[in-house]
């Protein structure tokens, strides 16, 4: 299964709460936020939106971390101080969780 493909935009020209993404070089409504007030749904847009532009540069940047934590390792002969061991469980278990393991 896929999905719609970032970036994706609150409705600028209609309700904010509405979400679009593009498909074919078109903007789609994709997803609705719900909320108590309008005030809530769009302020659950907007997040929806930020969280679904910003999750492939996040896991990538968090990919290249757990890469320099282990090339750090390498080369200290299989070694990391406390604060950098702590970092790469923390790193490890949020890739897998943004990954759906």
């Amino acid at each position: 299964m896929t999905h719609t493909p970032a970036p994706w935009r609150q409705r600028p020209e209609a309700h904010p709460y509405e979400i679009e993404g593009q498909a074919d070089g078109l903007w789609l409504l994709r997803a609705l936020a719900f909320g108590g007030t309008v005030e809530e749904r769009d302020a659950n847009a907007a997040f929806i939106v930020k969280a679904v532009n910003s999750y492939y540069p996040m896991l990538e940047a968090l990919k290249h971390t757990q890469i320099v934590l282990h090339n750090l390792k390498a080369i200290n002969f299989g070694e990391l101080n406390q604060q950098q061991h702590l970092l790469l469980l923390e790193v490890n278990q949020v890739i897998k969780l943004a990954e759906g393991r």
